[in-house]
């Protein structure tokens, strides 16, 4: 791997890792609402999920996702509408609503199955696989920003 592709990793997962999603925003109010103690079970369950999610993308998913441009952009076009979705919901809330102690009763099983659910986990897995892991592998051409294959390194 090259300079230049360490620093883009680099600077990728930094920005997808830092910041806030569910995880981020469930493992905070589980915190808040009960104390560290509760909220370890479903702190420890996000990387759990996110690491069989990021297995799946690696053997396979991600590639199917690069040999096929239109699913790529498909999953771009969704998860960008998402985000700005998310954003504009978050933008305009102007108090959080109360929440029963009940539905914050998130176990480890829970927080790996969120996973699944959770449109950035995927973006990222799917990203990472597809533009690092199988590139790095020699199962697929760099993608460029115009969302085309590069020609030869």
């Amino acid at each position: 791997m090259s300079t230049d592709e360490f620093a883009a990793l680099l600077i990728f997962a930094t920005a997808m890792s830092f910041t806030p999603g569910p995880n981020t925003l469930l493992s905070t109010a589980l915190a808040a609402n009960f104390g560290w103690r509760r909220a370890w079970r479903f702190v420890v369950a996000v990387p759990a999920g996110w690491t069989v999610m990021m297995l799946a993308c690696a053997l396979g998913l991600g590639a199917l996702v690069v040999a096929l441009p239109w699913l790529r952009g498909g999953l771009k076009a969704v998860g960008i509408a998402y985000l700005v979705w998310l954003a504009w919901t978050l933008a305009g809330t102007r108090a959080f609503a109360p929440v029963e102690s009940g539905r914050l009763a998130v176990g480890f099983w829970q927080g790996v199955a969120l996973q699944f659910v959770n449109i950035k986990a995927w973006m990222l897995a799917l990203a990472l696989a597809a533009g690092w892991v199988a590139t790095a592998a020699g199962h697929a051409a760099p993608i460029r920003a115009s969302g085309s294959p590069s020609s030869a390194r």
